[in-house]
Parts: structure tokens; sequence; C-alpha cells
């Protein structure tokens, strides 16, 4: 039974980072290039985190 339960709680997280994910490259890729970037730095889109979407961290 505690298997079971820490089965659910853990597909249960991943599906909520997975939304979180989703709802924030949403916000991300509404931004014009040279509008204020969404993450609150108050630099440029293209100057902070365009550069992070196109080219993610790879572990």
């Amino acid at each position: 039974m505690k298997m079971r339960t820490k089965s659910y709680k853990l597909i249960h997280e991943t599906r909520k980072i997975d939304r979180i994910l989703e709802d924030g490259q949403k916000v991300f890729n509404n931004k014009g290039r040279n509008e204020k970037c969404p993450c609150g730095s108050g630099k440029k889109f293209k100057r902070c985190c365009h550069n992070k979407l196109r080219n993610p961290i790879k572990d």
C-alpha cells in the first residue's frame, strides 16, 4: 500500500510540473523580442530569457 501511495504522489507531482512548464512556455511564446522579459528582470526579452529558451541547458 505504501508503494502505491508513493507512486501516485510522484505521478501527480510530475503532472503538476508539466502543467507549470506548459503555462510558462505559453507566456514566453506570446512575447516580442523587444518587449520587457516576463521574468521580471526589467531587461528586454531578447537579452534575458530568449536565449535560454533557444539554447536550454543540457544535463
